[in-house]
């Protein structure tokens, strides 16, 4: 129910390594690598923005653990 969503993950110094924009339908979602390459095991900060159809922004943060 978004017309628009940015999602971005962040490593633990704050390095942007992955970042998404499109409709709530198209997302893919982070695949868990890092310029091609498997992420190491670890905290990583997510943060989305979104607007809904009524035109009401979200936005959320917050961690997110790999493990593979």
């Amino acid at each position: 129910c978004f017309e628009d969503v940015k999602m971005s993950v962040y490593d633990t110094f704050g390095s942007l390594i992955y970042i998404e924009n499109g409709k709530d339908d198209t997302l893919t979602g982070w695949d868990g690598t890092i310029d091609g390459r498997p992420a190491e095991n670890g905290n990583y900060i997510i943060v989305v923005e979104a607007t809904t159809y009524a035109g009401e922004t979200i936005k959320l943060n917050g961690p997110v653990t790999l493990i593979k």
